[in-house]
């Protein structure tokens, strides 16, 4: 998983939702195992931009946990190299890792 958008580039508002991109086999696994973890969720599809003049369809999943909402964004081996691009610089959208995240909260 990669944080990625609003709430890793300091902008995020209180109703921003946490960004994370996910990789699995299919889409149909990441609500698998969100069903499996019971947590009540909402699929949703958005275009993203991946090419100078291309934007492709991406799907995930879009669920709440205490006062934050959480949108999942899935990439599957079909679009895995596809990642988009950030809507206001036109360059490869910032994420982090989870490792990356240890860090960057360390610093703090």
């Amino acid at each position: 998983p990669q944080l990625t958008g609003a709430v890793l580039n300091g902008t995020a508002s209180e109703n921003s939702p946490i960004d994370i991109w996910v990789t699995a086999e299919t889409i149909e696994e990441v609500g698998r195992f969100l069903l499996e973890q019971s947590i009540p969720y909402r699929i949703f599809s958005c275009e993203l931009r991946t090419g100078r003049n291309q934007t492709n369809e991406f799907h995930g999943y879009r669920f709440e946990a205490g006062d934050h909402t959480f949108r999942l964004t899935v990439f599957t081996e079909e679009n895995s190299r596809q990642k988009p691009l950030d809507p206001t610089t036109g360059k490869a959208a910032e994420r982090a890792s989870i490792s990356q995240l240890r860090s960057l909260l360390k610093q703090e």
